[in-house]
C-alpha cells in the first residue's frame, strides 16, 4: 500500500519519516542524509559505507565521507548502490534495505536516508499476557527497522502472529491503531519469513496483499497490522506505525488457600518486566484471622497483602498467613455428671473431649449446641470447627433389666409378668392379645406397628420400638446383638466457578475482577460549521471524545483529553474556482476581498505564530494566498478495555451413607449411626 505525504513546499529530512526523490535533467545525484539540494554542505557523515556501480563496473567503494556524488551518465546507464552496512546505533531507512538497483531513463536525485536508532521507544507500552507469552504495545511511529532493532534491545523481539486467536489477541491490544510484525520477504521476494525463524504456519493477509507496491519509498518487503481491521498489509520498511514487542515468555502468580475455607482465586499473569496487583480478595478459615500472603506454607509473617504490586519476574506461588483466634467449648451434662471441664483453644478445629458424663437409667448420646435437642450433633473425641460454644449432653431413657417373652406366645393374660427386678419386658410380635394389667408399671419393648405398640399408647406405658430392620443404634434394645452398621450424614461442599456470563443458573454471584483486553488511542476534532466534510482531514479523524463505560460484561476507562496538534485552515481566492466551496464567506478587511474557498493542513506544514490566531504566509502565489489563518485543537484520548471475570459459588447438599464410622466435622452434619440386631 502506498504510503502518500501532502503539501510538502520542500523537502525535508524527519528521522523518522519517508523520503522522496526529486527528478532534474541531466544529472545522476546521490545524497546521504542530506536535503536532495545539490548541496554537500550540512550533511551528516559516518552513518554508513555503501558501494555505487555504474553499468556493473564499480565505481566508488566503501563510500563512508562523501555524503553527496554527483556524476554526469549516459542515458540508460544502469546503476546499483549495494552493500550498504550502517554503523552501529543505526539503521538504514527507505528504498530498499542492503541495495537498490535501477536505469537512468531520466535525471535523477537519490537519497540514502539512515537514521539514529534510540535506546528507548519513548513512551511507556500496553502490556498483556497471551497464552504464556508477554506482548507491549508501543503507541508511536516507528519505521520497522527501527521497531524491529528496539523490541530486540529491550529483550525479545517483533510481534509474530501465528494462529487466529493470537491475531486477535494483538489487534485487541492496538485497538484502532495499525502496527508493525516481525514478518518480512526481503530476502527472497515473495517467500515471507518470521524474524524469529520460527514456521510460517499463518497469515491473515488484507485481500488482495501482499502485493510488493513499488514507488518513491522503494519495495514494500515488510508487514503490518492495517489501522482499524486486523488484516495484514506489506509496506516499505521507513513507513510509520507503532509496533508491538514479543516475549516468549510471562509469569503466573498462584494463590494457595494454605488451610483456608474454599475460595478459588484465578491465577494473575504476569508480562516480563510488569508490576501487577495481587486479588484484593480476602479468604477466611474458621477460628483463623488472615494476615496475608507469604512465599512459604509455614510462614508466621506475610510478605504480601491483598492489592500489593508484584514486578520479579519469577512464577510465584503465595500461602495465605494465618493468625489463631481464641475461643471457649464449655460442657453442660444437662441433667448428669461428670460433664469435661471447659477449654480454651487457640486455631480453628479442635478435637472434643473424650470424657463422658453420666446419668442412671440413661444412655449418652452425644453433644448438640442446643438442650433440649433429641439428636446429637458432635460425639466424644470428633472434630470441632471452632467458635466458643456451650455443648450440651443429649440422653436416652434406657432400661436397664430386660424380661423377654417367649417368641412363640400369642396371649399375655393378666398378671402374667411376676419378675419384680425388671424393669421392661420384651413382647413378641405373635402376641394379639394382653390383658388389662400383666406387667405393672415397666416399659414394653416390641416391634414398630405391633399389637405390643399400640396397647402400649393405649395403656399409657413407655414404649421402645425393635426392628428387623435399620435403626437408630440408640433404640437398640438392652442386650441386643448387633448384625450390622451403617453411618448416614449430610455432605455439603462449597463449589466455585469462574464465567464471563453476569448470570449463571443455580449459582450465586460472588463478584468479579476485571481483566484487561485491549487498549488504545483515540483521536478526535470539533470541526468548525461549514468544515468540508468530503476533506481528507475530516475523515480522518473522529468527530467526538471517548467516554467511561460499563455493562454487565465490560468495562472502558478513558484518559482526560490532551491537544495532540492543530488544523489550520484559510479562506482562498481562486478566482474562476469551485473548489472546496462549502465554507461561508468571509470578507477579509485587510484588502477587501472575498474568500469563498478554503483549504486545511495538518500542524507541522505552516509556522504558526504563538497567540495569534493567524499567520500571515504566502503558500507561493497569489492564486492561493491569504492573510488569515485560523486553527482548531486535535485531542487524544488512551482508553483501556476490561471484561468482567465473575466468581460464582453454590452449595451442593448431598445425604451420604457410609459402613465405616463417621464424626460431625467442617462439611460433615446430621450423623446417624444405625444398625441391625437380633434378641
Amino acid at each position: 500500500m502506498k504510503h502518500e505525504e501532502k503539501y510538502y513546499r520542500t523537502y525535508t529530512y524527519n528521522y523518522w519519516g519517508c523520503i522522496h526523490p526529486n527528478f532534474r535533467p541531466s544529472t545522476f545525484e546521490l545524497d546521504v542524509n542530506g536535503l536532495l539540494d545539490g548541496n554537500n554542505a550540512g550533511n551528516i557523515s559516518n552513518y554508513g559505507t555503501f558501494d555505487i556501480y555504474i553499468n556493473g563496473v564499480l565505481y566508488n567503494e566503501n563510500n563512508d565521507t562523501d555524503d553527496y556524488w554527483s556524476a554526469s551518465l549516459p542515458y540508460e546507464t544502469t546503476y546499483e548502490i549495494k552493500d550498504i552496512r550502517p554503523l552501529n546505533g543505526k539503521s538504514f531507512v527507505g528504498i530498499a534495505e542492503g541495495s537498490r538497483t535501477g536505469t537512468l531513463y531520466a535525471d535523477t536525485h537519490i537519497r540514502l536516508g539512515f537514521q539514529t536508532i534510540p535506546n528507548d521507544p519513548g513512551v511507556s507500552p500496553v502490556t498483556a499476557v497471551f497464552n504464556g507469552h508477554s506482548y507491549y504495545f508501543y503507541n508511536r511511529q516507528s519505521t520497522w527497522y527501527a521497531a524491529k532493532y528496539m523490541s530486540e534491545a529491550l529483550g525479545g523481539h517483533l510481534v509474530t502472529i501465528t494462529s487466529p486467536e493470537e491475531n486477535d489477541f494483538v489487534k485487541s491490544m492496538i485497538g484502532e491503531a495499525g502496527c508493525w510484525i516481525g514478518a518480512t520477504d526481503r530476502d527472497s521476494e515473495g517467500n515471507w519469513t518470521w524474524v524469529t525463524g520460527e514456521t510460517w504456519s499463518y497469515a491473515n493477509w488484507t485481500s488482495g496483499q501482499p502485493d510488493n507496491y513499488s514507488g518513491d519509498e522503494g519495495t514494500e518487503s515488510y508487514a503490518h497490522i492495517s489501522a482499524n481491521i486486523s488484516t495484514w498489509n506489506d509496506n516499505a520498511g521507513c513507513a510509520l506505525f507503532p509496533f508491538v514487542r514479543e516475549i516468549d515468555r510471562a509469569y503466573t502468580i498462584t494463590y494457595n488457600m494454605n488451610g483456608g475455607n474454599v475460595l478459588i482465586l484465578p491465577k494473575t499473569q504476569k508480562a516480563v518486566g510488569q508490576s501487577v496487583r495481587l486479588s484484593t480478595r480476602i479468604p477466611t478459615r474458621n477460628g483463623f484471622t488472615f494476615l496475608g500472603w507469604a512465599t512459604s506454607a509455614s510462614a508466621a509473617t506475610p510478605t504480601y497483602q491483598p492489592g500489593d504490586a508484584y514486578s520479579r519476574d519469577a512464577n510465584l506461588t503465595l500461602y495465605a498467613v494465618w493468625e489463631p483466634n481464641e475461643y471457649t467449648i464449655t460442657y453442660d451434662a444437662n441433667g448428669g455428671a461428670g460433664a469435661p471441664e471447659a477449654a480454651t483453644v487457640s486455631g480453628g478445629a479442635t478435637t472434643l473431649s473424650t470424657t463422658e458424663p453420666v446419668w442412671a437409667h440413661h444412655r449418652f448420646l452425644g453433644w448438640a449446641t442446643s438442650a433440649d435437642a433429641q439428636q446429637a450433633q458432635y460425639r466424644p473425641g470428633s472434630s470441632y470447627g471452632g467458635g466458643t460454644v456451650t455443648l450440651y449432653a443429649v440422653w436416652q431413657r434406657v432400661f436397664d433389666n430386660l424380661f423377654v417373652l417367649p417368641r412363640a406366645l400369642t396371649v399375655i393374660e393378666d398378671e402374667a409378668f411376676l419378675d419384680s427386678a425388671a424393669d421392661a419386658v420384651v413382647i413378641p410380635a405373635s402376641v394379639t392379645e394382653i390383658g388389662s394389667n400383666p406387667f405393672g408399671d415397666v416399659a414394653v419393648y416390641g416391634y414398630a406397628g405391633s399389637y405390643a405398640e399400640s396397647w402400649a399408647q393405649a395403656n399409657g406405658r413407655a414404649f421402645v420400638p425393635i426392628s428387623d430392620g435399620w435403626v437408630l443404634a440408640e433404640q437398640t434394645p438392652q442386650g441386643a446383638r448387633v448384625m450390622e452398621e451403617k453411618w448416614t450424614y449430610r455432605k455439603t461442599v462449597t463449589e466455585t466457578m469462574t464465567s464471563t456470563d453476569p448470570a449463571v443458573d443455580g449459582w450465586t454471584q460472588a463478584g468479579f475482577e476485571l481483566q484487561q483486553t485491549g487498549s488504545g488511542t483515540h483521536v478526535y476534532a470539533y470541526f468548525p460549521e461549514g468544515f468540508d466534510t468530503g476533506h481528507s482531514l475530516y475523515s480522518a479523524y473522529a468527530k467526538r471524545p471517548l467516554t467511561d463505560n460499563e455493562s454487565a460484561t465490560t468495562k472502558r476507562t478513558v484518559s482526560a483529553s490532551e491537544i495532540k496538534d492543530y488544523i489550520y485552515w484559510h479562506w482562498t481566492w481562486f478566482w474562476g474556482s469551485s473548489e472546496n466551496r462549502l465554507i461561508s464567506d468571509c470578507y477579509c478587511w485587510e484588502d477587501g476581498r472575498e474568500y469563498n474557498n478554503f483549504k486545511a493542513y495538518e500542524n507541522g506544514y505552516i509556522e504558526y505564530v504563538s497567540g495569534q490566531n493567524y499567520v500571515n504566509w504566502d503558500r507561493g502565489g497569489d492564486e492561493d494566498g491569504s492573510c488569515w489563518w485560523f486553527r482548531f485543537d486535535v485531542y487524544r484520548q488512551t482508553y483501556t478495555d476490561y471484561r468482567k471475570l465473575f466468581t460464582y459459588t453454590r452449595t451442593v447438599v448431598t445425604d451420604e451413607t457410609s459402613a465405616a464410622p463417621v464424626v460431625e466435622g467442617e462439611g460433615i452434619s446430621n450423623v446417624q449411626h444405625w444398625v441391625k440386631y437380633t434378641l
